[in-house]
């Protein structure tokens, strides 16, 4: 980066006295020029659009997360000017990755040291993103709790297709069972004690559900599945 060019900042912020120390914490690198100040989000776009500053650092508790995207537009129409948050510790991980969503380019902790303060900021003047360590953790925990719950989810729904009792009654899973084994309409019907019409009944009803068209393809899908355990592996299926 040129030492001659000047990287200009406005800083947007409730409390006064942070501010100042912010700026004697910026402008110790010669380069570095906060230009303008503010305490709210009218400040905020007048400053923009008057100034238009490299970067803008906001406090957070200045824009509500429901806000961020009507803010960024107003900024994009206005100039190239660069949005960082500042923040407690008290963000939530919502919050962060809805800014992120819509196109804030650093999200900052008050408790950073001046360093790294400099650090980010430059990072994100030169088109990197900048988070803080602290909250790049807490959403790679978010992340991990998302992708495994995601998992969990797929497993689930994985589980279902391997069993059926979320399309089958459990007489009908008894009759398919007993089908899968070779038993003829008959057999079933007097191992479970109904009627051969009940059993045809309940086999027209498992091919529907299970969306063949014969007997056969219907023990095949489920053995495939593992929906019912063959016992008997050379008796036919009739």
């Amino acid at each position: 980066m040129n030492s001659k060019e000047n990287v200009t900042i406005a800083l947007i912020d409730r409390h006064k006295l942070f501010c100042e120390g912010m700026e004697r914490i910026i402008e110790s690198i010669s380069f570095l020029k906060v230009i303008a100040h503010g305490k709210n989000m009218k400040d905020a776009l007048k400053v923009t659009k008057k100034y238009r500053p490299n970067l803008l650092v906001i406090d957070v508790h200045l824009i509500e997360l429901g806000n961020i995207n009507d803010f960024k537009k107003k900024l994009i129409n206005s100039s190239d000017t660069r949005v960082i948050l500042l923040s407690e510790n008290d963000y939530s991980t919502d919050y962060v990755v809805e800014a992120i969503i819509q196109g804030v380019q650093g999200f900052l902790l008050r408790t950073m040291q001046g360093e790294q303060l400099i650090d980010a900021m430059l990072s994100v003047y030169q088109g990197r993103f900048w988070l803080h360590p602290h909250v790049s953790h807490g959403l790679a925990i978010e992340y991990k709790k998302l992708r495994k719950k995601r998992l969990n989810v797929e497993l689930d729904k994985d589980n279902n297709i391997q069993k059926p009792l979320h399309i089958l009654t459990n007489r009908e899973r008894e009759v398919l069972e007993l089908l899968v084994q070779g038993d003829s309409n008959l057999n079933i019907a007097g191992k479970l004690g109904i009627t051969e019409f009940t059993v045809k009944t309940h086999v027209r009803n498992i091919l529907g559900k299970m969306h063949v068209n014969d007997r056969t393809n219907a023990a095949v899908y489920a053995i495939k599945n593992g929906w019912v355990e063959l016992k008997d592996v050379n008796k036919p299926v009739t």
